[in-house]
């Protein structure tokens, strides 16, 4: 988890689909939140298009400095299991989920390691400093078995308002850092 600074938020995760399979996402990561110097940290999981559940602190602490680790897999195209580990805190939460819809039965296209603004009452929220989140150990298993890497991988940056706000740097075949701009 990074500190932040400056008023606004941003959230990372990790999920299957949504970028090339648009009718549907599996999803999880953390929040983080800056509001008059107030920092908020928590965690979340989706299903798209039902909204994103957050996860009870009590349940699942994470702070600054907190090494998380997600992993999503796909049991079928409509079944899940979302697991968050807080490495630093030793705790763990793990839900299984079932498609919303059958419209939202996952494709298995494409796998995704992003920080982004989110939206809240109806708008995005201004985006906050996180520095740098660095993405280990990341990949995608195939379902027969194939182990995929980041070498294909397409970058995006966050722009708003005509600025660039992300530098995306593929560190190696598994890792991805994503600094503010």
């Amino acid at each position: 988890m990074p500190s932040v600074n400056g008023n606004g938020a941003a959230a990372a995760w990790v999920g299957i689909d949504g970028d090339t399979f648009a009718t549907a996402i599996l999803q999880a990561g953390v929040f983080f939140s800056v509001t008059d110097e107030t920092v908020e940290y928590g965690a979340w999981y989706e299903w798209w298009p039902n909204y994103a559940t957050d996860i009870d602190t009590d349940d699942f602490p994470v702070s600054a400095g907190d090494v998380i680790t997600v992993n999503i897999d796909a049991s079928s195209n409509s079944e899940g299991i979302v697991t968050l580990t807080n490495e630093s805190a030793g705790k763990s939460f793990v839900i299984n989920l079932t498609s919303p819809t059958k419209l939202s039965y996952l494709g298995g296209q494409n796998a995704e390691w992003i920080i982004e603004d989110y939206t809240q009452n109806g708008g995005l929220v201004p985006l906050a400093n996180w520095g740098t989140v660095t993405f280990v150990n990341a990949s995608a298993s195939t379902s027969a078995n194939n182990t995929l890497g980041l070498e294909d991988a397409t970058i995006f940056d966050i722009e708003q308002y005509n600025d660039i706000m992300t530098f995306v740097t593929i560190d190696s075949d598994s890792s991805v850092s994503i600094s503010y701009a």
